[in-house]
């Protein structure tokens, strides 16, 4: 067992869908009479597009709850920072990850959310990260407009918001469960 891969199905488990003999063409043949789908081009761009576009975005709106939280500025500045980062990092980036996404996952959506469970508990982490951005977004809007004073609970929904993500791409990474 090599790198949690026991046996080449495991490992073409790993890499993509796996198909009876009669594969299409473009498939990698594996000796165990499984063929493995390659990603077509669409498929690997969405993916790229929905994984940098949630780099920058989670980056940003945590960047937001920051600024929001941070106590030596005056609260309509801060949220005046905040409200420019919001607007053009943290939305622009949530669009793009979230089109990418869903393009991705309405390509095939028998394979993500029937075949594989694991998309289910992506998905739960995934919208609670969305409402917190809205949330967090709405506060930075407050403050720019002077009609709060105070951060409220951006700290503690930054804090959940950072820890929703990471168990999203946990459940994206290692696919569990399967």
């Amino acid at each position: 067992m090599v790198g949690g891969v026991s046996s080449k199905a495991d490992f073409a488990g790993k890499l993509g869908r796996l198909t009876k003999e009669g594969g299409r063409k473009g498939d990698v043949a594996l000796s165990t009479g499984y063929r493995v789908d390659r990603m077509n081009g669409l498929s690997v761009a969405l993916i790229w597009l929905h994984i940098s576009g949630n780099v920058v975005w989670i980056g940003s709106i945590l960047a937001v709850a920051a600024i929001i939280t941070a106590k030596s500025v005056d609260p309509k500045i801060r949220g005046e920072l905040a409200l420019r980062v919001y607007s053009f990092l943290s939305v622009p980036a949530f669009v793009l990850g979230f089109v990418g996404g869903t393009a991705r996952l309405l390509l095939d959506p028998r394979y993500y959310l029937v075949e594989h469970h694991w998309m289910h508990g992506k998905l739960l982490f995934a919208i609670t990260v969305i409402g917190l951005h809205h949330v967090i977004g709405a506060r930075a809007k407050k403050l720019a407009r002077g009609t709060v004073q105070d951060s409220g609970p951006t700290a503690i929904m930054g804090t959940i918001l950072a820890v929703s993500a990471v168990v999203a791409a946990f459940f994206a990474i290692f696919k569990l469960p399967d």
